[in-house]
């Protein structure tokens, strides 16, 4: 917070859309079309409420609603996540075969992880220089939530836990560090805390227990708490956290294994969008707009400026990415 060079209390999504809409204006644009992912689908139908004249039509990929606070559910939705992942392993003749006792293993693994952090060594996945390191169980379900957002990387989840319950940690350690690199590297950390500590903490109802029910636990809850409790709260408009009503064309996809923006979230949105379309992609997680059928129904969908005669059938057939059943890959 000291670092930043600028009041963090104008980075909120009632501001964004109003930049957004200045840059409509600079460039000329009559109406626009809209597509957001995650946090940007927030952003998306702000923008649909305070300036409907200007928009044609609305792609929302991973919903999140403004009357819906993210990271208060955070922990049990990364469990159901990953109880979809491990039903599906086991549905899987080759995963079930190579990994039997899956969901033991990680319950074993979470037990000697909470009791005694794992020191190894390992190389560095970037650098390939020689790492001494911990893995905390904290570390490990960080690691584990953050491969479970896509089918492509969850596909080796099940391998990863197997290894790691056999003492063999150094493949989940080196997930661990990629992927916090990755973020660190990716997230505006002075817009996304003021964000959530403008937009979203503030409304939460702090059921610690409840909080605590998945393999997550109560840590992030407890880091956005301690965060917001020095953030300063930033300008929201009076009416933000109100579900967003207009009957613009709005398509709504969902992962059906999302760990953080379930289906539950597009269902919602869609009661106060009266000419909306929600699809739910089996077996994928956060982001969808690439898999199988979805981007030639987003392009019909944005030619036409409607839902209508959509062949969402087609999402059906969409399958998710085989699990590695070893360090080769699938089964062939």
């Amino acid at each position: 917070l000291a670092q930043l060079k600028a009041d963090p209390r104008f980075y909120t999504t009632t501001v964004a859309v109003k930049d957004l809409d200045a840059v409509r204006r600079a460039l000329g644009y009559g109406q626009i079309d809209l597509y957001g992912i995650s946090y940007g689908t927030r952003v998306a139908l702000e923008y649909l409420r305070k300036f409907p004249a200007h928009v044609r039509s609305v792609i929302l990929d991973g919903v999140v609603p403004p009357d819906w606070n993210v990271g208060s559910t955070v922990s049990l939705d990364a469990q159901h996540s990953l109880d979809r992942i491990f039903d599906r392993c086991a549905r899987q003749p080759d995963c079930r075969r190579a990994f039997p006792d899956l969901k033991a293993e990680f319950l074993s693994l979470q037990r000697k992880l909470e009791a005694h952090p794992a020191k190894l060594e390992l190389r560095d996945p970037d650098k390939g220089t020689l790492l001494a390191k911990a893995l905390t169980w904290n570390k490990a379900a960080g690691a584990i939530r953050l491969l479970s957002y896509s089918s492509d990387t969850a596909a080796l989840l099940p391998l990863l836990i197997h290894q790691a319950a056999a003492n063999d940690y150094a493949p989940l350690m080196a997930q661990a560090l990629i992927f916090s690199r990755s973020v660190n590297e990716g997230i505006a950390e002075g817009m996304y805390t003021e964000v959530l500590c403008t937009e979203d903490v503030p409304f939460y109802k702090h059921d610690k227990q409840h909080a605590s029910e998945g393999y997550v636990g109560a840590r992030p809850l407890d880091s956005l708490l301690t965060a917001c409790s020095v953030w300063p709260r930033g300008i929201m408009a009076a009416d933000f956290k109100q579900p967003v009503k207009s009957n613009k064309p709005v398509l709504l996809i969902s992962g059906r294994d999302d760990p953080i923006t379930p289906p539950s979230n597009a269902e919602h949105v869609a009661q106060t969008l009266s000419n909306s379309l929600s699809l739910t992609v089996p077996g994928q997680g956060h982001g969808n707009a690439m898999r199988g059928c979805i981007p030639r129904l987003m392009s019909q969908f944005v030619s036409q400026a409607s839902v209508k005669g959509l062949d969402q059938h087609c999402v059906d057939s969409i399958r998710a990415f085989p699990f590695f059943v070893n360090f080769n890959g699938p089964r062939p």
